[in-house]
């Protein structure tokens, strides 16, 4: 019962605004919106990269902070409306891209999906840290999809 009372004071709160799907949060002041779109990037480590372990580890954060530089000059030299709001790892589930040497990035995107796909076919598939890691734009979403949210429910 003290979680249900709760809920519905945070509900109560809110007052009548329905917030549903998109990456942000609530606040004090309404919704917070962290993402419209969401871009997913597939790293993979060249033979040129290190073998494993730390190093490995390195070279990837090293390719994620040029991503983000990279996709930025993009953004301003095609003149989107587009901002890119964060980076991060993605978990990737058992025999999903299972091997030590790739990785996966969720690119948090401010921006209308028609911009974000306009940067994602514009990006294509990269060669990041002197070629020792290729980024490919896998795909890209609208956070407040119906598709979107129906998979975040399930």
């Amino acid at each position: 019962a003290p979680a249900e009372a709760a809920a519905s004071s945070s509900a109560a709160r809110r007052g009548p605004l329905h917030w549903q799907g998109r990456w942000g949060h609530w606040s004090d002041k309404g919704v917070i919106i962290v993402a419209t779109c969401v871009g997913i990037f597939e790293l993979a480590a060249s033979a040129g990269a290190p073998s494993a372990g730390p190093r490995l580890d390195d070279s990837f954060e090293a390719a994620l902070a040029e991503l983000k530089r990279v996709l930025q000059e993009e953004i301003k030299r095609l003149q989107l409306q587009v901002v890119v709001a964060a980076l991060h790892w993605a978990a990737v589930g058992a025999g999903e891209l299972a091997h030590q040497r790739r990785r996966r990035i969720l690119a948090g995107l401010l921006g209308d999906l028609g911009p974000c796909r306009q940067l994602q076919a514009a990006w294509g598939s990269r060669s990041l840290r002197g070629g020792t890691v290729d980024a490919a734009w896998a795909r890209t979403f609208d956070s407040g999809s119906p598709h979107h949210l129906r998979r975040g429910a399930a």
